[in-house]
Order: C-alpha cells, then structure tokens, then sequence
C-alpha cells in the first residue's frame, strides 16, 4: 500500500498464504494492481494445478484439467513476471514480488533435461532440473531489465521462503 501511495505500479505471484478468498488479506486488497497465483500453502505444493488465482477471478488451467500435465505454473509466473515488467517500465517505478515455489512440494517438472542421463534418482533428476530451471527465469528478468536499460536502477532481492531443508532423496 505504501508503494501504491508513492507512484509504483505493484503486481505479485507464485505463492501468497497471506488471505483467502473473501478476506481483505487476498493482494488486490493489500495494494497490489495485479496478481496470479496461490493463495494458501496447500495449493502451491503442485505443479500442475487445474486453476490459479488472476487478480480476484479463477483463471482455469484447460491444460490441467482431468489429471493431464500440460501447464506448468511455474512457466506461466514468469510469462506474468516479464509482461508485467515491460508494460510497468513505461509509466514510472514499479515493484514485483515473485514467490515461485520451485523447488518444494512435489519434484514435478515437464522434463528432467539437462539431467536425464545422470545415474541419480528420478527426484534428484527432478529437483536439478527444477532448480536449472528456476535459475533460467531469473537470468531471464535480470537480462530483461538489462535490455530495457533500467538493470543499474533496479533492485532485486532473492530468497527462499523454506531455508535449509533435509530432503532424502529416493
């Protein structure tokens, strides 16, 4: 809301479990112009979901519907992330924050490349690829605030919401 009151444009996504529907914590009503994704915890341990959150509406996954894995979520908070980066650019400061949720929950990933022909455990392939992936759309925004000329005027924070974790890997 602060940040709403200075002038920037505000969006965030991925995970939020900070209010459910029919509350006045849900985003939109904490000062965010836009929004996508989850809204509590139990609904971003997948990533195949048949439905995420789009501002205050459901914004069905076709893809994911009936048990098929065609959308993964992951892809689809980053297209959010780019747009909303390249169209808030022109109109003065914005703020995003970005709660991706790889890699937690399930080891779900669309492929295990560049690690499918490594003797590890399918979940260890997939947690790599997992994390890969994560890493390549964050080198996309920060290559995208670069080629927009705003990289030296932009900060960026990036953390983990989980910290250290033991994970045994089967």
């Amino acid at each position: 809301k602060l940040l709403k009151r200075a002038g920037y444009a505000t969006a965030v996504c991925g995970k939020w479990g900070l209010g459910e529907r029919g509350t006045t914590g849900i985003p939109n009503l904490q000062g965010f112009d836009q929004w996508l994704g989850f809204l509590n915890q139990r609904h971003a341990h997948g990533y195949y979901p048949e439905f995420i959150w789009e501002n205050q509406d459901v914004r069905i996954l076709d893809g994911n519907r009936g048990g098929h894995q065609r959308e993964w979520v992951h892809d689809q908070l980053t297209e959010f992330s780019l747009r909303f980066i390249k169209e808030s650019t022109a109109g003065g400061p914005f703020f995003l924050y970005i709660a991706y949720t790889v890699p937690h929950g399930r080891y779900e990933i669309p492929s295990d490349k560049p690690y499918s022909d490594r003797p590890w455990p399918q979940s260890v392939k997939n947690y790599a690829a997992m994390v890969t992936r994560m890493d390549h759309d964050v080198g996309r925004i920060l290559t995208q605030l670069e080629s927009l000329g705003i990289d030296r005027q932009t900060v960026v924070f990036f953390t983990s919401d989980n910290g250290a974790e033991i994970v045994y890997f089967r």
